[in-house]
């Protein structure tokens, strides 16, 4: 493991300073049963940057809140949390989280569990970063009902979405290419990420335990 994200990840677990921590939405709050699905099967990335309470720049990610349309889950879904860096206008997957298998229509909470990367956000650097969704049907049939996430026709802050083939395996590093997109005022997808940041005291930290042993 890397030093620093030991360093990190260490002062989350063992210490604990809850007044300090805020949990934010990032994405469509609330999330509503309308909107039509993709055709495509891809990746959406939401253009606007992920940014933190004022003065705090350490996130931990937590909750994946979406919609599931109930005409796209027969045969199921399969949906991927991401979070997309930006670095000089190139998008590139910077967390993967764990496939989730949908097989109910409607709105649900899953936790995110980090498969590759880090369940940590770190606005300190500079780089901008994006909340995304991998999404895709467990036939693989490429872009024929490949979306499973609505999206309503106004309301959204910017998006773009990557054409992927099935069956798509996202990791770290790999660039996402815009394929369609979506200026501000348009498509507003259904889902969020819930993420808890903290300040940056050193004694002041996330009030949420970290298995180091999984990173």
């Amino acid at each position: 493991m890397k030093p620093i994200l030991f360093f990190l990840l260490a002062q989350f677990a063992f210490h604990s300073a809850t007044e300090a921590a805020n949990t934010i939405l990032l994405g469509t709050d609330p999330i509503e049963e309308t909107g039509s699905p993709d055709g495509w099967d891809g990746v959406a990335v939401m253009t606007t940057p992920i940014e933190g309470p004022p003065g705090e720049t350490l996130g931990i990610l937590s909750t994946f809140n979406f919609y599931a349309d109930p005409g796209r889950i027969d045969p199921p879904g399969l949906l991927t949390p991401l979070i997309v860096k930006e670095s000089g206008g190139t998008f590139t997957i910077e967390t993967v989280g764990k496939q989730i298998e949908v097989t109910e229509g409607g709105i649900q909470s899953v936790p995110i569990e980090v498969v590759e990367g880090s369940e940590v956000i770190d606005l300190s650097g500079g780089d901008n970063f994006h909340i995304g969704v991998a999404q895709e049907r467990v036939d693989g049939t490429n872009n024929a009902d490949g979306g499973v996430i609505p999206f309503a026709a106004d309301g959204g802050k910017g998006m773009f979405y990557f054409d992927s083939e099935p069956p798509f395996v996202p990791t770290v590093g790999e660039e996402v290419a815009n394929g369609h997109e979506s200026p501000d005022g348009g498509r507003l997808y259904q889902f969020n990420f819930e993420v808890t940041f903290s300040d940056d005291d050193p004694n002041a930290v996330l009030p949420r335990s970290v298995n180091l042993g999984d990173l």
